[in-house]
């Protein structure tokens, strides 16, 4: 099966600056949680939970 390449729109990736299982530096047009990991839900909650709220608002 061949990867599909298609732009998706209404995308928004939240992303930690300091995740190692994935690196950042491989993610087109994150929002970016500073020192965040791949733990950051946990360790960063209120600052993940802060972007989600700004993206709700939006809709």
């Amino acid at each position: 099966m061949k990867g599909n390449n298609s732009e998706v729109n209404n995308l928004f990736h939240i992303h930690g600056s300091n995740d190692k299982t994935f690196p950042i530096s491989k993610i087109k047009n994150p929002i970016v949680i500073k020192d965040g990991s791949h733990f950051m839900t946990h360790s960063k909650a209120d600052e993940v939970s802060e972007e989600i709220n700004k993206i709700i608002s939006l809709a």
